[in-house]
């Protein structure tokens, strides 16, 4: 089962859109597919297939069964909440101590033990990354013979990319508008992605001739400068649209026919001079606020 995942640093970019389509349009080519909806906090891909009361299937050993929808398999936390309950998954909270402790593990060149050290603090086994791995565990949610999974995430976050990092992708896509603060919140997710080293198809820009600041020629600079194919521009266009289904078609074949890429990482030691240089500064401004 290949395992493809949606991501993009905003919400409100299309990510459950593009999520579906794409599973869609996989089925249409013949291939078993599944959705699963990683967000915890706004589940929305139910609401999307028009299916917002579907369950899974409880089998021995406490084994999930997904239902379909449409001849795809779905897993969504909907499935699980109350309609309209809020749910809150919290990591452990970080704080100056914490980080003076991780500056001077880096100071001294112990990279690897700053590391394990900040993974330690926000790793909590009742958190969002627990609660992820769960998700793509293949002895709990039984796919069958499922070709395809198409995994729909909430706005991304360090600990959506170190959870996805480790389930072993085949796979990601990032989204954005056209769009000045999409641009901006999408560069750093590409940015984590690179230092996970998780693979990458490439980006869809999503609402394209829409009310946004930015042309197609903005958005080819963009994909040039993060060293990542454009895999696609879809118009501002209502799913119903007749043409709506045809640009997932085309976005399903490139998935088809490419391997993503791993992004190199580059200029390593500098980066980490930013970082210690950034948290001194919030240590010291946490020091003033203490006095």
């Amino acid at each position: 089962m290949r395992k493809v995942a949606i991501l993009a640093g905003k919400g409100g970019v299309g990510k459950s859109t593009i999520t579906i389509g794409l599973a869609e349009a996989l089925r249409d080519k013949g291939y078993k597919v599944g959705i699963l909806d990683c967000d915890f906090t706004m589940p929305n891909d139910l609401i999307f297939l028009n299916s917002p009361n579907l369950k899974p299937k409880l089998v021995k050993n406490c084994i999930v069964i997904p239902p379909e929808v449409n001849g795809i398999k779905v897993i969504s936390w909907g499935m699980i909440w109350k309609e309209g309950s809020a749910v809150q998954v919290e990591d452990i909270q970080i704080d100056g101590d914490d980080l003076r402790t991780a500056v001077n593990l880096i100071k001294t060149e112990k990279y690897s033990a700053a590391i394990k050290y900040l993974e330690q603090l926000i790793e909590n086994p009742g958190g969002a990354i627990y609660y992820l791995h769960q998700l793509f565990d293949e002895e709990l949610i039984d796919w069958g013979n499922t070709d395809f999974l198409v995994c729909d995430t909430a706005p991304t976050t360090s600990g959506t990319i170190r959870a996805v990092a480790e389930v072993n992708l085949d796979g990601s896509i990032v989204v954005t508008q056209p769009s000045k603060p999409s641009f901006a919140d999408v560069a750093r997710t590409i940015d984590m992605l690179r230092k996970k080293e998780v693979p990458i198809y490439g980006v869809i820009v999503n609402m394209v001739g829409g009310r946004f600041e930015l042309k197609e020629k903005d958005v080819i600079e963009f994909c040039q400068k993060q060293k990542l194919p454009l895999i696609h521009s879809i118009p501002f266009l209502k799913p119903n649209d007749p043409e709506f289904k045809n640009h997932f078609s085309v976005i399903a074949d490139y998935v088809l026919s490419h391997k993503p890429v791993i992004l190199e990482q580059e200029k390593v030691s500098e980066e980490w001079k930013k970082t210690v240089s950034e948290l001194e500064r919030f240590g010291n401004i946490l020091d003033i606020f203490r006095k």
